[in-house]
């Protein structure tokens, strides 16, 4: 995703974007959630997201970083309040 915020690539920003959601759902080993969500708009949310204006690419792109740092690092508490605040900071965008 960092790679594709550099050159500005919007589909491949949202697709890295999306993956890597996706990602995380699938690790939870939760089949009904992964199902829910994949049953939700995310793309179009995701290209609503990533067409704002004023939006820094590269920003949305590095604002996964910390939550993957905790996910490695096995902070389960540290990834869950990084995703509600990477999450609430999209939501006081749209």
């Amino acid at each position: 995703m960092r790679a594709a915020a550099r050159v500005g690539d919007l589909e491949a920003c949202m697709h890295h974007s999306v993956g890597f959601h996706r990602a995380i759902l699938q690790a939870a080993d939760n089949e009904l959630l992964l199902r829910l969500w994949e049953s939700l708009p995310v793309e179009i949310h995701s290209r609503k997201t990533l067409l704002q204006p004023n939006i820094d690419m590269q920003a949305v792109a590095e604002s996964h970083r910390p939550i993957l740092d905790a996910i490695a690092s096995g902070n389960a508490d540290l990834a869950a309040r990084l995703s509600r605040e990477h999450q609430a900071w999209f939501e006081r965008r749209a």
